[in-house]
């Protein structure tokens, strides 16, 4: 009996510091669910699934890539940039698509857009686009940050209606050239990190 006692909570630790791992070492292990490659319609659209080994075609430093083959189509969706741009996901094929979702009221947005910036400088003219969606941002806050920050991608003021699913700002969503999303990450995303993943996404045949 205390053999068995053993080995069940044996397995039971086991499983925790799996789940732990799972839960710590990636940062997107666990997507919403209209966007989970394993989703399922008795799930509620904005729960969270774990996006499991045999969906991760690659993890970078601690970011899942989704495979082509379980990644879903990104949501239809159609709004109107500050710069007279009309956004629409229809388009979104044929480029690899960063949309970058920030705020003026958080922080790590204002201090990655830079970043997202030179990004967008250096992989457009590979067919790379970004596209930034501002919420909780008001026009005065926008006029003010982008004077001191250049946006050289189109903006779209939202307010408080996102087009996707948003747990945490900012979040990044990169879609392939078949527009599919095969990164969902809520949280800051190092420098190297975008870099690697466009890369490998504007490689792909």
């Amino acid at each position: 009996m205390k053999a068995l006692i053993f080995v069940v909570v044996a397995l039971a630790i086991g499983f925790a510091i799996s789940e732990l791992g799972m839960l710590y070492g990636l940062k997107n292990v666990k997507i919403p669910n209209i966007y989970a490659p394993n989703s399922s319609p008795k799930l509620a659209p904005d729960a969270m699934v774990k996006v499991g080994r045999q969906d991760r075609d690659a993890v970078l430093d601690g970011v899942i890539v989704v495979k082509k083959s379980s990644a879903k189509p990104v949501n239809k969706m159609l709004f109107n940039a500050e710069n007279g741009q009309t956004v629409n996901s229809a388009d979104f094929k044929g480029r690899v698509t960063l949309l970058y979702l920030w705020g003026a009221h958080a922080r790590d947005s204002l201090a990655e857009i830079p970043e997202v910036a030179a990004a967008w400088n250096k992989y457009s003219p590979r067919g790379f686009a970004v596209y930034g969606i501002a919420l909780k941002t008001t026009k005065a806050e926008f006029e003010r940050f982008s004077e001191k920050t250049p946006l050289p991608f189109p903006n779209a003021l939202l307010g408080d209606v996102p087009p996707l699913p948003v747990i945490f700002i900012p979040t990044t969503v990169l879609i392939d050239r078949d527009g599919l999303v095969r990164v969902y990450l809520y949280g800051p995303m190092e420098t190297g990190v975008r870099s690697r993943i466009i890369e490998k996404l504007l490689e792909e045949k």
